[in-house]
């Protein structure tokens, strides 16, 4: 079942959030994964979709969280083995103690790889893994840096 005219789904899983400074250092953390999708068939096999990809981590009381809004297209290669890929938008956020926000807004870019263990007539159930990068341009708040979020295993439901 890939020719799908409409599909919605979601999940959740494993995977880390990365941290790089405008000076190249790094720091990465395990983190929780998600991912949202909702989406129209273009062609049997291939599926237009609004696509969110995200992570949430936790260190010494400050909780990091990148979320990736994105235009994205999903190829299925065979009945269940798929790739997908996209481009939009993604902000990351940083709380300190119980009301601190920080927040900015950057570019993305994601691409992803799923196998669907389970298909039903108007249902799957998948696992898939992602990449989404996001770059945050120099401001006058802050200096340019890039945050990566990736789901290790990512679970997700879908219907269609």
């Amino acid at each position: 079942m890939i020719d799908r005219p409409f599909t919605i789904g979601g999940g959740g899983g494993f995977g880390g959030l990365q941290f790089r400074d405008a000076n190249g250092n790094t720091q990465s953390t395990s983190a929780g994964a998600y991912t949202f999708r909702l989406g129209f068939g273009l062609h049997p096999g291939l599926i237009l979709m609004w696509d969110v990809e995200g992570a949430v981590a936790g260190d010494s009381g400050t909780s990091y969280q990148q979320t990736a809004h994105l235009a994205a297209l999903q190829l299925f290669l065979t009945n269940r083995l798929f790739l997908k890929g996209g481009v939009g938008a993604a902000r990351v956020d940083q709380v300190s103690g119980p009301d601190v926000w920080v927040g900015r807004w950057g570019m993305a870019a994601m691409g992803g790889v799923g196998y669907e263990l389970v298909q039903g007539y108007h249902w799957s159930f998948d696992v898939e893994a992602t990449v989404t990068g996001a770059h945050y341009g120099q401001n006058h708040d802050a200096q340019s840096e890039t945050w990566t979020n990736w789901s290790l295993v990512n679970f997700a439901i879908n219907f269609f």
